[in-house]
């Protein structure tokens, strides 16, 4: 039943993102959600993910006053264009997709001439699993969620999309959809490519020589290419969606790897380790970086009681007191740990 003293949040899919984002507003939202698996709506009442489900999306979003719509970026587009005279006049539309500027260029002023208002966000977030198995409450707590308003926006609904972020643990920051664009390239799309290709690169060989390459990949290779498992059908619309900002900085890590090749190549050792020297460097800065009072850095765990190493984790987010461990897929024990 609805709580009519809670905004009323109304959840459009309900894989990874948008089950994370249910659990991490329970009791602060009346959340509501449309997912077009029977099974993605019983799994999300039984978890606690959301309060009441829909069977119908032009039902859920007309009883919305704040719509979140987390599909794949050309699914988002669709589904506005699909069900654009069933949203509630006066409500919300804000979505997670990795690309700004299309999505905002087809929907802000449709959505507009509906009286309904759209803000785009992208939260920084996820995981290489997928589906609502691997969602969190703690999965955007620390994350940046950007937004990404444009000038005919209303401060009152950026404020409203922001507040919502932060309530299920984002720390937002406003960016123009072109500027967020640039830099999801470098920092997001360019590094899923690298991950990918550095894939290839070790393991696309024989059967036999795979086995014996597999052996060897230990957490160097890890931790280097995890997100390479993520959804390569999801990839390629961002690639493709944003290739023009994403060419550029394939072409300085070309420039990077063939610049250590060549020193390999004429002996110059002493150059390249300079190079390794300046990139741990950067690495070790980026480590110590500190932003709203979070410490973030990576450490080891163990169970004493067995004196078994079970393995590194990849962040803690500390923060007045708490520490927030991301749950470790392999061993769902570990979760959080308050001091």
């Amino acid at each position: 039943m609805r709580n009519k003293q809670k905004t009323n949040v109304t959840i459009i899919g309900l894989g990874l993102l948008g089950t994370s984002l249910g659990l991490a507003l329970a009791g602060k939202y009346h959340r509501t959600a449309w997912a077009r698996r029977k099974e993605s709506l019983d799994y999300a009442l039984k978890t606690g993910a959301v309060d009441e489900v829909f069977s119908s999306p032009s039902d859920a979003v007309s009883n919305a006053e704040i719509t979140v719509i987390c599909l794949p970026v050309k699914k988002i587009i669709a589904f506005v264009g699909e069900h654009i005279s069933s949203f509630r006049k006066g409500s919300l539309v804000t979505d997670v997709g990795s690309i700004k500027k299309t999505i905002i260029e087809n929907l802000f002023y449709q959505l507009r001439d509906r009286e309904v208002e759209f803000v785009g966000s992208h939260p920084m977030a996820g995981s290489e699993q997928s589906g609502a198995e691997a969602a969190s409450s703690k999965i955007y707590s620390g994350a940046t969620v950007y937004i990404t308003p444009v000038p005919e926006n209303s401060a009152d609904a950026v404020n409203k999309i922001s507040r919502m972020w932060k309530d299920a643990g984002g720390r937002t920051l406003p960016l123009s959809p072109e500027e967020h664009d640039k830099t999801a390239a470098v920092t997001s799309h360019l590094v899923h490519i690298a991950a990918a290709m550095l894939t290839s690169a070790v393991l696309d060989c024989g059967k036999d020589e795979f086995q014996r390459r597999l052996r060897g990949c230990a957490g160097g290779f890890r931790d280097s290419t995890r997100v390479a498992a993520s959804n390569p059908e999801m990839w390629e619309e961002i690639i493709e969606l944003n290739s023009a900002n994403i060419i550029p900085h394939l072409r300085e890590l070309e420039k990077r790897i063939c610049e250590i090749r060549k020193c390999l190549e004429a002996r110059e050792f002493g150059k390249a380790g300079e190079i390794l020297k300046k990139a741990a460097g950067l690495k070790k800065k980026s480590g110590e970086r500190k932003t709203d009072g979070q410490l973030s850095f990576q450490f080891q765990i163990a169970d004493f009681k067995t004196n078994y190493r079970i393995g590194r984790i990849g962040h803690i987010i500390f923060r007045f007191g708490d520490f927030s461990i991301p749950q470790s897929p392999s061993h769902p024990i570990i979760d959080t740990l308050t001091l």
